[in-house]
C-alpha cells in the first residue's frame, strides 16, 4: 500500500467491508441470458436532460464536469472530458457515440452526432432529450440501423470494460467506420486492477471490479492486438490516472458522502477542492503514464 500509513490502511479496510456487503446485490444485476445482457445502469447518471456545469481551466486546457452529489465521479470523468474536449475541435463528419448512455457526458463537448448506441433503453430515453443525436440504435440492432462504413469517428467513453461480448463490440465499431475513420476510446485497463491490489489487496480489487461491472480489463498490448486483428491499421495507446489519482478518487468518494448526507455541502466542497482537482487532472492526462489505471486508445480503420 502506498505510504503504508495507518490512515490509508483503515480507509481501504472500510471500503472492503462496504463493498463485500454489496457483493450479492451487484451479482444479481450483471446476470445475462444468451447474447443479450441486462443493462447494468452504469450509463444512467441523470434522469432528465439537465445541463452539466463544466469548469474550464483555459490556462491548462482542462475541463471539469460537476455531476450533482458525485464528487469522485466528477473527478474521474474530468480526465476523460478533458481528453474528448481537446479532441472535439477536429471532429468533423458523422460521429457515432458507442455506449452513449444517458447522453450527459457527450453533452459536455458535442453538439451534434449522427448515432447514439446503447443497450439501455431507459438511458437512451434521456439521451434523446439532449437533442445531440440524430438517430439511436440498440447494440443488437446495429446491423439494421447503422450502415457499414457510414461514420468518420466513433467515440466511446468507459464502455468497453463493461461489455459481455467485447469482440462483438470491437467488430461493430470497425464495421461502421469508413476506411481511414478513427475510433477514440477511453477504458480502464489491467493496471487499474493492479492499482486496486496495491491499495487494498487482491480481494478488494476483485470486489471493486465486480461492483464497477468490469468484465474486460486488458493490457495495452492486448488492446493493440485485438484492434489490429479486427480491421484497424494503426493503434496508439496513452495511459492516464496514475495510482495516486486512483487513491484520490476513493478519498473523494468518502468526502462526497458528506455532500450526499447534507446536499447543501456539495457545492462548497467542490469549490474548496476544485483548484487542487484541476491541477490533478492536468497532471494525469498530460503525457503518457505507464501503469495508469485508464487508457486512451486511438485506432484508425484500415
Amino acid at each position: 500500500m502506498i505510504g503504508n500509513s495507518v490512515a490509508q490502511a483503515l480507509l481501504f479496510k472500510i471500503y472492503r467491508l462496504l463493498f463485500n456487503l454489496k457483493r450479492r446485490q451487484y451479482d444479481a444485476r450483471i446476470a445475462r441470458s444468451d447474447r443479450r445482457e441486462a443493462p447494468d445502469e452504469t450509463g444512467r447518471l441523470v434522469v432528465s436532460a439537465q445541463k452539466i456545469t463544466v469548469f474550464n481551466d483555459s490556462s491548462r486546457d482542462i475541463f471539469f464536469p460537476c455531476y450533482p452529489l458525485a464528487l469522485a465521479h466528477s473527478f474521474w470523468r474530468a480526465q476523460e472530458l478533458t481528453i474528448f474536449s481537446r479532441l472535439a475541435p477536429r471532429l468533423s463528419g458523422d460521429i457515432l457515440d458507442f455506449g452513449c448512455g444517458d447522453g450527459s457526458f457527450a453533452s459536455c463537448f458535442l453538439s451534434n452526432a449522427r448515432y447514439g448506441v446503447d443497450i439501455d433503453p431507459d438511458a437512451i430515453a434521456v439521451a434523446r432529450q439532449y437533442g445531440i443525436y440524430r438517430a439511436f440504435s440498440a447494440f443488437d440492432d446495429m446491423d439494421q440501423n447503422v450502415p457499414s462504413g457510414s461514420v468518420r469517428y466513433v467515440i466511446s467513453c468507459s464502455v468497453l470494460e463493461h461489455t459481455a461480448d467485447l469482440a462483438a463490440c470491437v467488430q461493430q465499431i470497425a464495421r461502421v467506420l469508413a476506411p481511414g475513420g478513427e475510433a477514440h476510446i477511453t477504458v480502464p485497463g489491467w493496471d487499474f486492477h493492479q492499482q486496486l491490489s496495491r491499495l487494498g489487496g487482491e480481494n478488494f480489487a476483485a470486489t471493486m471490479n465486480k461492483i464497477m461491472f468490469h468484465r474486460n480489463l486488458l493490457s495495452r498490448d492486448q488492446w493493440i492486438g485485438m484492434l489490429r486483428q479486427n480491421g484497424f491499421s494503426s493503434v496508439t495507446v496513452q495511459g492516464f490516472q496514475p495510482i495516486a489519482f486512483t487513491q484520490r478518487y476513493f478519498v473523494l468518494s468518502l468526502i462526497g458522502t458528506l455532500g450526499k448526507i447534507m446536499p447543501a455541502l456539495d457545492g462548497p466542497l467542490l469549490r474548496l477542492l476544485l483548484p487542487s482537482l484541476l491541477k490533478d487532472v492536468a497532471q494525469s492526462v498530460d503525457g503518457d503514464h505507464p501503469g495508469g489505471a485508464n487508457l486512451y486508445i486511438v485506432a484508425t480503420r484500415a
